[in-house]
């Protein structure tokens, strides 16, 4: 069922509202192989559920592993932001990035970078 745009799942008496299937996805903007003391850059694309840009939606991403801290960015007109840092140790780094959206997180999927 659809009422105002938005799509309603009946569950019992009621109806609750679907998610809308907003977007996040992170992709190395070079190579995924970085040594220490090299910058690693990665951009973050985000998309509405038609897949129209979300642009100046505040960003994080979270980096896990050898080189442990979180980058902030905002996306521009494109939806895109990007975001870099310096790999000071040698090792692998799984990167993820998140955002809020209406109160809603979005997540990306993981990017492993060695």
């Amino acid at each position: 069922m659809s009422v105002n745009g938005r799509v309603l799942l009946a569950r019992g008496a009621g109806t609750v509202g679907l998610r809308p299937l907003d977007s996040l996805v992170l992709t190395s903007s070079g190579s995924a192989s970085h040594l220490a003391g090299q910058a690693a850059s990665f951009t973050v694309e985000a998309t509405d559920e038609t897949g129209s840009p979300l642009a100046q939606l505040p960003i994080s991403v979270g980096v896990a592993g050898a080189n442990p801290q979180s980058l902030q960015a905002v996306t521009d007109s494109t939806g895109k932001a990007t975001v870099s840092y310096t790999c000071a140790a040698a090792g692998t780094d799984t990167l993820q990035a998140s955002a809020i959206l209406n109160g809603m997180s979005l997540g990306s999927g993981q990017l492993t970078a060695t």
